[in-house]
């Protein structure tokens, strides 16, 4: 080899050397960053709201919105409307 291409293959074997421990240091930062997100999200549950927007005089608009800072996971949600009179019991699920 030349010391021209022996020169540019140490400096390519440096950088390569380099890549890797700053791909390790980003690893380790990025396991960090997601280990704290986590510790948020129990340390602030989620909050859920129900809201009714009146469309018609016999139809409504049924929201259910995260208000509170922690993701809202594995939701399940289960409406029941109470009849009037002999109409039937109407449930839905979302």
């Amino acid at each position: 080899m030349t010391t021209w291409t022996a020169t540019l293959a140490r400096f390519a074997a440096h950088l390569t050397f380099a890549l890797i421990v700053l791909t390790a240091v980003y690893a380790f930062h990025t396991q960090r960053m997601v280990q704290d997100g986590a510790d948020a999200r129990a340390d602030d549950p989620a909050k859920l709201a129900l809201s009714v927007h009146k469309l018609r005089p016999t139809a409504v608009n049924i929201s259910v919105r995260n208000v509170g800072p922690g993701a809202a996971v594995d939701v399940d949600v289960q409406l029941i409307c109470e009849p009037v009179g002999n109409a039937k019991q109407d449930t839905r699920h979302w």
